[in-house]
Parts: C-alpha cells; structure tokens; sequence
C-alpha cells in the first residue's frame, strides 16, 4: 500500500506518526504497514518473515509486544500538538493466545487522554488464511511534551 506523503495530515500528531513509518526500524526492521490513521487511533500491520518467528507462521513474542507498543504509543500520539513529543512511561502486555499467521495487525487507541498524560491500549491478531484471532492487549501510559 502506497502511504500518502506527510504533508496529506494535518499538522498535528497524525503526521508525527505518518513521518515515524519512514524511519528504519519501521520501514526496513519491521516492514510495519500502516493501515488506518486518525485521531486516537491507528492500526497497523506486519507481514510473517522468518526472522519474525521461532516456527513456522508463529511470530516471536517480543515482534508481537514491539508492534503493540507502536500502535498503542502512535495512537497516543496521534492527538499531540504541533511541536510536541511523546514518551512512553509504562506498558503491560498480556498475551492471549499463540500469534499464528500470515501477519499481525495492531489496533491502538485511547482510553484517556489529557494535556500531557495519555492511556492507550493495543489489541493485537493473528491473521491466518483471512481469519483474526486475537493473541495479545497492551495497555500503556504516555507522557507528552514540547520537544527540546
């Protein structure tokens, strides 16, 4: 999937996160799709590599806890002002079944969200021959403030 150029956000958090997909640990160590974007929300997706996984089709579980970082820490962010950053203070994965598929996909989203404090969670599927199945929820408090 083509991504629309940066400049097609807003220039609030969106396009912080749309501008994160192009750094290298998300576009050559992960390969992380994005899927959706808006505000308080994001899903992404990472495609099975053998390198991802310690069996055939079962991704690793610290890929499955890194993309549910991503997506619960970018959906936090995608409400962020202009000339702001985001950090992550604490998160707990827990893990729900086996991440046996093609590919994972993230859904991150608010749960609460202040001027400089945000709870996000992430639930994470296995996507398998077209089927979802959740394997993991990350729950996770982010800080926000102007960069330096």
């Amino acid at each position: 999937m083509e991504l629309p150029p940066p400049e097609h956000y807003p220039d609030d958090g969106r396009r912080w996160v749309r501008l994160r997909l192009d750094k290298p640990y998300a576009r050559d160590l992960f390969g992380i799709e994005l899927l959706a974007l808006d505000r308080g929300s994001v899903t992404l997706a990472v495609r099975f590599r053998e390198e991802f996984g310690f069996a055939p089709d079962v991704f690793q579980g610290a890929v499955t806890s890194a993309l549910a970082e991503y997506a619960a820490a970018w959906a936090a962010s995608s409400l962020m002002e202009k000339g702001w950053t985001n950090l992550t203070l604490d998160q707990t994965v827990h893990f729900t079944g086996l991440a046996e598929g093609q590919r994972l996909i993230a859904e991150g989203s608010v749960v609460s969200s202040g001027r400089t404090i945000t709870i996000s969670r992430a639930e994470i599927f296995a996507e398998k021959d077209g089927q979802r199945k959740l394997c993991a929820v990350m729950t996770q408090t982010n800080r926000h403030a102007p960069q330096r």
